[in-house]
């Protein structure tokens, strides 16, 4: 854990930061296959009825 997590966490607590950086990890898991298939963020939002953000 970095120098940041550790001090936020002491603020945000513990399971907060453990959250935060799973979701880092499925965001990065997502855009990695994403553009293996050459997909692009709205293309994937339309199979998924999710709407994209800007």
């Amino acid at each position: 854990m970095s120098d940041f997590f550790k001090k936020y966490s002491k603020t945000r607590g513990e399971d907060h930061v453990q959250g935060l950086q799973l979701e880092g990890v499925i965001a990065a898991q997502i855009k990695t296959n994403r553009q293996k298939l050459k997909m692009s963020q709205q293309e994937l939002s339309d199979l998924t009825s999710v709407p994209n953000l800007p």
